[in-house]
């Protein structure tokens, strides 16, 4: 079916439009590239190798969560949002726009697909935690991470003389911090940073968790490759 899709006129068009843009962006008539992303967070590092290809920074100017039907549910929209968000830092994206911010029935839609940073009765979701959370460190230099036993995922980020991780896993895996190492955690979207202590492992599952290293990333890095 997709291969039938692809050989019609209308694909043909858009395959040619879209190879015609990657020609001027790699002759630099453009500063940066337009990144529209509404997809499943896990696709989000092969998109981006992909139009990094072109050899322009990317911007993220609408970023978002399609979630259609009934079976919304906004804590996993919130979680959602924090691995999306890291794949995106971690993969060199500097300027992210998450649209929409809230739900306007009749104006584009009316029913919510595009799922929004505030409910119908105003109040904020998860997912605006989330962006609360991590902009605080959007300034800086996002790292993807090491290949981690156990298919840990997330991002890294040097932040004042210490490191800063998102980390989440499909499955449970236990880390265990370098000796004499203060680590807090806190999941999100929402959760107080609370630390480890007595040796107690580090706990990554699919809810992503906020972990913060007093280490230098160098270091982190290493402790993460030989996890």
């Amino acid at each position: 079916g997709l291969r039938a899709a692809l050989a019609g006129p209308v694909a043909r068009r858009a395959l040619t439009a879209h190879q015609v843009v990657f020609e001027l962006d790699r002759a630099r008539t453009f500063d940066a590239y337009q990144l529209h992303y509404y997809d499943h967070w896990s696709l989000a590092p092969d998109v981006l190798d992909y139009v990094k290809d072109a050899g322009l920074p990317v911007e993220a100017w609408e970023v978002g969560s399609f979630w259609p039907g009934s079976g919304y549910d906004p804590a996993a929209h919130g979680a959602e949002t924090a691995k999306l968000v890291t794949h995106l830092l971690a993969g060199g994206v500097r300027k992210l726009v998450y649209l929409p911010v809230y739900h306007s029935p009749g104006e584009i839609a009316g029913v919510e697909t595009w799922r929004a940073l505030y409910g119908a009765d105003g109040r904020p979701r998860p997912a605006r935690s989330v962006l609360d959370r991590l902009k605080a460190y959007s300034s800086g230099q996002w790292r993807r991470l090491p290949a981690v036993e156990g298919g840990v995922e997330g991002g890294a980020v040097a932040w004042q003389g210490g490191t800063v991780l998102v980390l989440w896993s499909e499955r449970p895996v236990e880390l265990r911090p370098p000796s004499g190492t203060v680590v807090t955690t806190a999941a999100l979207p929402g959760g107080p940073a609370r630390p480890l202590t007595g040796g107690r492992p580090l706990a990554v599952g699919a809810t992503p968790v906020l972990v913060t290293v007093r280490a230098p990333i160098e270091e982190t890095m290493k402790w993460l490759r030989a996890s």
